[in-house]
């Protein structure tokens, strides 16, 4: 399906230009580079998620995804904290109906293919070319997801603590 998305609030973003604003980079070492939320409506439908997006580390760093398991819980300072902010531009979102997104909880148009769908929009947006995805849990099989979807935007895969996603894993 297709999706609009526009940005509105946080911080680092020139909402004329929908572009991020630059940021002194050398007093950001672990505090947020960059925040924004991108609001998603399906097509033909009259919900609305709003996805929190942040961004962590030095604008011109390596690009990293982080995806968060679940269900419903969002992006912690422990999921992006083996990364050198000096070296790295990490992405963390907060999937739909997790963390700071909203509506909290909120399970519909909320599928595995809105997901990935959500995180090609904000790749895009930061004009991010490829990225390291790492992700636990929910998130390593979101990452498996996406990166069969945009294999050209995925430099690698780094996951633990996998969820198969299958009728036995889901059974267990």
């Amino acid at each position: 399906g297709q999706y609009y998305w526009a940005l509105f609030g946080g911080s680092g973003v020139d909402p004329a230009s929908g572009q991020l604003a630059g940021a002194d980079v050398a007093s950001q070492t672990r505090q947020i580079l960059h925040n924004f939320e991108v609001m998603l409506a399906a097509c033909g439908s009259d919900l609305r998620h709003v996805v929190h997006v942040d961004v962590f580390g030095s604008a011109t760093g390596r690009a990293a995804l982080v995806l968060h398991g679940g269900p419903g819980s969002g992006q912690t300072p422990m999921l992006r904290g083996g990364f050198d902010a000096r070296a790295w531009r990490v992405v963390c979102i907060d999937q739909r109906g997790c963390g700071a997104s909203s509506p909290r909880g909120g399970v519909d148009a909320n599928t595995t293919h809105d997901l990935i769908a959500d995180t090609e929009h904000v790749r895009t947006m930061l004009g991010i070319d490829e990225w390291l995805v790492v992700g636990g849990s929910w998130g390593a099989s979101l990452a498996l997801a996406y990166a069969c979807a945009h294999p050209g935007a995925v430099q690698g895969l780094l996951l633990r603590s996998t969820f198969g996603a299958s009728r036995n894993d889901v059974a267990a």
